[in-house]
């Protein structure tokens, strides 16, 4: 009996700890939260299809500065200088979509995991279409913003 006097106090203490902890900003993403990487993600694709892309406005406005992607079948790519490089390789596409399937996170980090489909035209050769998965990392700037701080993506159709 003595135990469970001891008990039932340090649970209430932890559990108080634990509420003290989220309302100081570094619980489960919020929804003001959610909205904004949403609206990110949106405005950075918007860019990224433009018929008049301009590669180096949009490096700037969706990547954080130590972004690594891990494109498939490709060594990893640090940093806005070789993330521009990289997007200098990728052929022209159309009919590109992503459609967000899951945003959580906590504190400063969270992740977005999307579905996309496009059409893929390589110079000499045939369309190739493509569909598969996305995993952004996101990370909060000192303004509130958010920018992609890790992406990878897989495609559905095995290697040939």
């Amino acid at each position: 009996m003595r135990a469970f006097r001891f008990f039932v106090p340090l649970v209430f203490i932890v559990a108080l700890a634990a509420a003290g902890y989220q309302q100081k900003g570094q619980g489960v993403l919020s929804d003001a939260d959610r909205t904004a990487i949403k609206k990110t993600a949106e405005q950075g694709l918007a860019m990224f299809t433009a018929a008049t892309k301009d590669n180096q406005a949009y490096v700037r406005f969706f990547y954080t500065k130590d972004a690594i992607i891990l494109p498939p079948n490709a060594p990893p790519v640090k940093g806005h200088t070789a993330i521009l490089e990289f997007l200098q390789t990728f052929p022209a596409f159309s009919d590109y979509k992503q459609e967000t399937q899951e945003i959580e996170g906590f504190g400063d980090f969270a992740y977005d995991r999307e579905t996309y489909s496009v059409t893929m035209m390589p110079p000499g050769l045939p369309a190739i279409k493509d569909s598969g998965n996305i995993i952004w990392i996101w990370k909060k700037q000192t303004d509130g913003s958010w920018k992609l701080w890790r992406e990878m993506w897989s495609s559905d159709f095995p290697a040939k």
